[in-house]
């Protein structure tokens, strides 16, 4: 999952801090667009810690596209400040949190482990996204 890919390729990692509580990107960013909040703050980025990381906010990985946990898709107030309609799922429960609200779920039936192969969900998660 999210720990092991961090701890593989920290390199392309980036740490985000989320704005306060405004739905708008921090003083100094500028977004990509309609729906695709940039988040970055204006400060050198610090890597948590391996213990911090189930507790790190979602990862901005594309302009529209995050890397989160169960935490960050049960999270509306975040869901909306990120601009995001869907949530792909991957766990072997789908808890739908907001779908009522507007969020469009997805499950990709998976264990988070390194020997779960992913590739047969490849083509749909890529459609859903």
């Amino acid at each position: 999952g999210h720990k092991e890919f961090h701890k593989r390729h920290r390199d392309l990692c980036e740490d985000t801090l989320l704005p306060g509580d405004s739905n708008s990107p921090p003083s100094g960013c500028s977004s990509p667009g309609p729906g695709y909040p940039l988040i970055s703050i204006g400060q050198q980025p610090t890597t948590p810690q391996p213990a911090d990381i189930d507790n790190h906010p979602a990862s901005r990985v594309l302009p529209f596209l995050y890397l989160g946990n169960g935490r960050d898709a049960a999270d509306l107030q975040l869901l909306r400040t990120l601009g995001a309609t869907r949530v792909l799922n991957v766990t072997s429960q789908l808890p739908g949190y907001h779908e009522t609200r507007g969020i469009t779920y997805r499950q990709i039936p998976a264990t988070d482990s390194g020997h779960q192969n992913l590739k047969q969900y490849f083509e749909e998660a890529f459609d859903f996204i």
